[in-house]
Order: structure tokens, then C-alpha cells, then sequence
């Protein structure tokens, strides 16, 4: 037990810097501060070709690209609470736009209910509700997101619990846990190493991701779908404030599958 710390340890100080954790910055959809996050486009094309609901991290400043399909009705919910004032398309002829709130008063759900009447087609949808508004980007083809929805990094409504994703000072080695298996490490954007604390996630990217885009990175939930989560660029680190034990990186149509095999 004693040998295995050491090694750990001198993992740790070999491959994270001494100062990376000590004041983590505010968590990020996709990039760092050093790359900018105004305009990026989140992209639900994974969720959509397995036909799952897909989760979004909302940031103001952000466009959701959405995919729909002929014959099918894509559910678009709205936080608990909150209440949609407008929504609207760009091409309001070839789509079909309709709304409905279930629940209970104070806590009742906005729907919006969107469905293309032909294939092939794309718009743009603006929404606008008491506390934020939403810019979409929709595309009507061969695969669809049947339900999609969003968590708020600063709502009590978000998936974790935000006193468990507070940072840290330092990594206890005996928490440590590697044990991750990397479907494919060739591509600028694959992670090249992974591992977890107790209640956090750190993919190690190559020195040249700085060279590509970077790619969206979705998890698996228990329920087997796919989530698309938050994470935070650090000092040549992905970092996903949560435990994870699958993982797929997306980009271009390609992607890396990483999974959690065995305890270390």
C-alpha cells in the first residue's frame, strides 16, 4: 500500500502541475477563457444518432444545435419555473412551432414542441423567457433528439451538487483511481490518460489540441443515455466536475470512447 502511494504520488506530480487545482476557475461548457466560449456552437448530433434525449450546459452566449425528423416531434423543456414569453422561426412555413406547460403552479414545465414538415431543411429558433434566452440552430434530416433540456451552472436545478465541486488543494493519492480504457489515441483531440478523485474526472489531452478544434464530450448516465457535460480546460487537462465511467469525445463526426474497466 505504501509502494502504491509513492507511485501514485509521483503520477501526480509528474503529469498535474503543483498550482492547477489550487483556484480553479468557473466551469465552462467546452473551453477555457484562452480559447473564448462567445459564439460557440454546442452540437447534439451524438444524442440525436442514438435517438436519446440530450442535456445541454447553458451558457447566455452559446448557440444549440438540435437535429429533427420528418414524421416526429422534438420536446424542448424549460427549467421548473420557468416562463416562456416568446418563441419564434426563422422559417415558421416549413416548421411547425407549439407549446404547453405541465405541472403544478410555481413549478410548472415550458414545452415547446418543434416538428419539421419536410426533411432536408434548417432554421434558426429564438426563445425568450423570464430568466434567460435560448439560440437555436435546427436541422431536419435522417436522426432527431426527441427531448432536449438544459442545466444551469447556477441553479439549484443543475445534475450535481456544486459544495461536492468545490476546489481542491491538493489530490489525496489514495483516492486516485486510473483503470480508463481509450478506444482510439490517434486524433489531435484524444485524450491521451484519465483518471479520478472522488469527485472529479481529468482526461490529459495532447500539447497539440491547441492546434484543432476541440470536441464536445458527452457522458453516460445511468439510464444509458447520453449527457452532454460541462468541462474546464486546464493546464493540458479536460476536467468534468463529476465522477465518470463512460465518456465519449465527438467531433466531425468522428469519436473516442473511454470507460472505466476495473478498480485500481
Amino acid at each position: 500500500m505504501y509502494m502504491k502511494s509513492l507511485i501514485l504520488a509521483a503520477l501526480i506530480a509528474g503529469c498535474i502541475p503543483a498550482c492547477g487545482f489550487a483556484a480553479e476557475s468557473p466551469a465552462n461548457p467546452i473551453v477555457s477563457d484562452s480559447y473564448g466560449s462567445e459564439g460557440f456552437v454546442q452540437d447534439a448530433y451524438e444524442a440525436a444518432s442514438k435517438g436519446v434525449e440530450v442535456t445541454f450546459p447553458y451558457f447566455p452566449q452559446q448557440v444549440f444545435k438540435i437535429y429533427t425528423q420528418l414524421g416526429f416531434i422534438t420536446d424542448i423543456r424549460l427549467e421548473p419555473g420557468e416562463t416562456l414569453k416568446y418563441v419564434g422561426g426563422g422559417d415558421t412555413a416549413r416548421w411547425r412551432i407549439d407549446n404547453a406547460k405541465t405541472g403544478s403552479f410555481g413549478n410548472a414545465v415550458e414545452h415547446i414542441f418543434l416538428k419539421p414538415l419536410q426533411n432536408g431543411i434548417s432554421t434558426n429558433i429564438v426563445i425568450n423567457t423570464d430568466k434567460r434566452s435560448y439560440q437555436l440552430i435546427v436541422e431536419a434530416g435522417s436522426a432527431y433528439n426527441p427531448m432536449v433540456s438544459w442545466i444551469y451552472p447556477k441553479s439549484d436545478t443543475q445534475i450535481y451538487d456544486e459544495q461536492q465541486t468545490k476546489s481542491y488543494s491538493s489530490i489525496d493519492p489514495s483516492q486516485i483511481k486510473f483503470g480508463y480504457k481509450i478506444s482510439d489515441t490517434h486524433y489531435k483531440w484524444s485524450p491521451v490518460n484519465v483518471f479520478r478523485s472522488e469527485y472529479k474526472t481529468y482526461f490529459k489531452m495532447k500539447s497539440d489540441i491547441k492546434d484543432t478544434e476541440l470536441p464536445a464530450v458527452f457522458v453516460v448516465d445511468d439510464d444509458n443515455k447520453l449527457l452532454l457535460v460541462s468541462y474546464r480546460f486546464i493546464d493540458g487537462y479536460f476536467i468534468v466536475d463529476r465522477v465518470v465511467d463512460q465518456a465519449v469525445f465527438v467531433l466531425g463526426g468522428k469519436k473516442v470512447k473511454v470507460k472505466y474497466r476495473y478498480e485500481d
